[in-house]
């Protein structure tokens, strides 16, 4: 494992949705756990479980088990695509002005600011900048879905 645990989370959970596994286990750090908690509020993630350990030096390899959503029975996940922008040898940093939007504002972007990590829609509220993580996109339903399956495709 590298030593960049914020993007071997978000590999761990771009792989797991790949292949459609209901969590993945990453380390527990307080980077990670932030960022946990923000896909649990944003609604891309069903549940954060922590496994508790009693010995102290267990305690540095304390895990988190991040329950990933889906929809539907054909089990589409809500997270249609996420994109690591930043790298070890590429940052990519901004101001609050010129924070990207993903999809016209549906999508999601995670940045770290001086205040920790958090959406773009919170960066811009609160008027910070910093380094662009990640690009998260939702699972939009289009209307060419509904018109396709209201009409039939041979209508179209």
């Amino acid at each position: 494992m590298t030593k960049d645990l914020l993007r071997d989370t978000l590999t761990s959970i771009r792989n797991a949705l790949l292949v459609k596994r209901s969590g993945v286990e990453v380390q527990k750090t307080r980077m990670t756990e932030s960022l946990s908690k923000i896909l649990y509020e944003e609604g891309l993630i069903d549940k954060i479980l922590e496994s508790h350990t009693s010995s102290k030096k267990k305690r540095r390899n304390s895990r988190l088990f991040l329950s990933l959503k889906y929809q539907g029975s054909e089990r589409t996940s809500v997270i249609t695509n996420l994109q690591i922008v930043s790298r070890s040898g590429l940052r990519f940093y901004t101001n609050y002005k010129e924070i990207p939007l993903i999809f016209g504002g549906l999508g999601l972007v995670i940045l770290s600011t001086s205040q920790g990590l958090m959406t773009d829609r919170e960066a811009r509220f609160r008027k910070l900048g910093g380094e662009v993580i990640c690009f998260i996109w939702l699972l939009i339903i289009s209307y060419f879905t509904y018109e396709s399956s209201f009409f039939g495709k041979e209508n179209l």
